[in-house]
């Protein structure tokens, strides 16, 4: 007699697990990491984070520097209030402060602004970011300009020395964190400068620095320094990388920014959230919940979307390169005919020309004629 084995409790559905608000993201980088959390770029993150907390294109080391005294004269009216506001907190240092008062499950890190912009050293360990967008078009930098030249430090000028103030910087943020939100878990964004920008047409890409007017970087200098940060604050316990330095991803002319070398196509905020989501299934391992079911779910549709895009793109280029072969075939069939419609024509000269060169000249071994008798 046969025994039948015990059927496996049903996986629960959605619905029926245990409800988890979104998680709180703080964001201590650039666009390419808070666009992430802006639904002109992804739609529906709202359903699995809410940004708590910014501070925008702040370098490391402008962030753990002593606070530096700024009135609001001093920023000025020029700009957005978000901008003006940037400003502030880049002098002040508050966001430190804020990170304590209300810790958030996930501190998403990239050093966009370490590499594109650097620091004023203004003296007695008080930094703030040289950002020519926020910092330049304030009062506060015209007179200081205006007083003599800036004190300005810059990663990939001296790079030794900046190296050293933001390793140290970083390992106090690193510090600071575990002490006051030890729930924190701490990514580092793996940042990249594209050289390549998508035509809109075509689909294909062009070099970004040839085609657009652009502030002129070196593009394999800045994206070594950025790797070289990256893997510096990676080589640390505890803190996860989301890192998609390894696929292409153009700028194109419709980025709500407009074209720039942190300016994506639009699958690259879709793959970092797909990554994002993995780093919270990790930590819910063994313990679901609504929110993780939901971010499976998305992770799962996102690798079917991808993987049908990939395969569209494979098809794409074996038609290309089968219609480039008939294309060659083609005009080699044409090339043959136009040879032979003209063989009579070549042989004719040919032979034209070997009895030329076999008739003997005159001086060159055929026989002098007779001198004349008188």
């Amino acid at each position: 007699m046969s025994t039948l084995a015990p059927v496996a409790a049903p996986i629960a559905p959605v619905a029926a697990l245990a409800p988890v608000a979104p998680l709180d993201v703080a964001v201590l980088g650039s666009c390419i990491t808070r666009d992430n959390f802006n639904s002109r770029f992804n739609a529906g993150y709202k359903r699995w984070y809410q940004a708590t907390l910014t501070q925008n294109q702040s370098s490391i080391i402008s962030v753990m520097a002593a606070p530096s005294p700024i009135t609001d004269a001093e920023i000025g009216t020029g700009g957005t209030e978000y901008d003006r506001a940037n400003g502030r907190d880049d002098f002040r240092k508050t966001f430190l402060t804020r990170l304590a008062e209300t810790p958030p499950d996930l501190l998403v890190m990239d050093f966009f602004g370490d590499v594109h912009f650097g620091c004023l050293d203004l003296g007695e360990g008080q930094y703030v970011t040289d950002n020519r967008w926020k910092l330049w078009p304030t009062p506060y930098y015209r007179a200081r300009k205006a007083a003599g030249p800036l004190p300005e430090l810059r990663l990939h000028v001296e790079t030794d020395r900046y190296l050293e103030l933001w390793k140290d910087a970083f390992d106090r943020l690193l510090a600071h964190v575990r002490q006051v939100a030890p729930q924190t878990t701490v990514v580092i964004h793996r940042g990249r400068n594209t050289g390549t920008l998508q035509l809109p047409d075509s689909g294909g890409t062009v070099p970004l620095l040839e085609n657009r007017n652009l502030a002129k970087i070196d593009l394999a200098r800045y994206n070594d320094l950025w790797r070289r940060l990256d893997d510096y604050a990676c080589s640390h316990d505890g803190v996860v990388a989301i890192d998609l330095t390894d696929r292409e991803y153009p700028t194109f002319d419709d980025h709500p920014w407009g074209p720039y070398y942190v300016h994506y196509t639009m699958d690259y905020y879709a793959d970092f959230l797909a990554e994002l989501h993995k780093v919270r299934l990790s930590s819910a391992e063994g313990r679901p919940d609504a929110l993780a079911a939901s971010m499976l779910d998305d992770v799962l549709d996102h690798a079917l979307a991808r993987a049908e895009e990939r395969w569209v793109a494979d098809s794409r280029r074996k038609d290309a390169v089968i219609e480039s072969q008939r294309a060659k075939t083609e005009r080699q069939a044409r090339r043959i005919k136009q040879l032979e419609a003209r063989t009579p024509e070549v042989l004719g000269r040919t032979v034209l020309a070997a009895l030329r060169r076999a008739r003997p000249r005159r001086g060159a071994g055929a026989p002098a004629a007779p001198a004349p008798t008188s």
